[in-house]
């Protein structure tokens, strides 16, 4: 069964994998860095942007960019995500070289699994689009109310794949 990942030998999957993995962490650090002074828990932003990303209504998506405005991290909210475009483009990568690694060509139930993860994840990165440039329109003020549901939907999809390709991956190397 092909992968996302056929077109690359698989004695250069490791090294690969490696530098892909570098830069998922780098980007990872980069973004946390960035996007540090969005914590702001006695304004009930306990999780930076992604209390934005899972805002689900109006209100508490106007609560939220307009307790960032007031501390004077809106800049950096912006900044964070317009980044994220970049790590869009590298993690669903390096999961999903996860997932065709850990398959390994076998055959079952579980090397199936693992190649039908590889593509899935990759969906990870239009759902991380969608989101950011939702979440750069609530930061810019436009609160329509359908655009913090449309942003928490996508961030919940993409979050939902992510943790079952870690699922996966988890329960692969135990089996191992």
């Amino acid at each position: 069964m092909d992968t996302p990942f056929s077109w690359l030998p698989p004695d250069m999957q490791g090294s690969a994998m490696i530098s892909i993995a570098i830069a998922s962490l780098a980007m990872a650090k980069i973004l946390s860095t960035v996007g540090a002074g969005l914590t702001l828990k006695n304004e009930g932003i306990a999780f930076g942007i992604v209390n934005l990303e899972v805002s689900w209504s109006r209100e508490r998506a106007e609560a939220i960019v307009t307790a960032w405005k007031n501390n004077g991290v809106v800049g950096k909210a912006v900044q964070q995500t317009q980044l994220d475009f970049v790590f869009l483009l590298i993690y669903p990568a390096a999961l999903s070289l996860a997932c065709v690694m850990t398959a390994g060509g076998g055959d079952g139930f579980m090397a199936a699994a693992g190649i039908a993860m590889s593509w899935i994840v990759l969906l990870c990165a239009p759902f991380d689009a969608l989101e950011n440039l939702m979440l750069l329109r609530m930061l810019k003020g436009s609160f329509e109310p359908n655009i913090p549901r449309l942003t928490a939907i996508s961030a919940s999809l993409k979050f939902l794949i992510i943790l079952l390709t870690l699922l996966y991956l988890l329960v692969m190397v135990f089996m191992k």
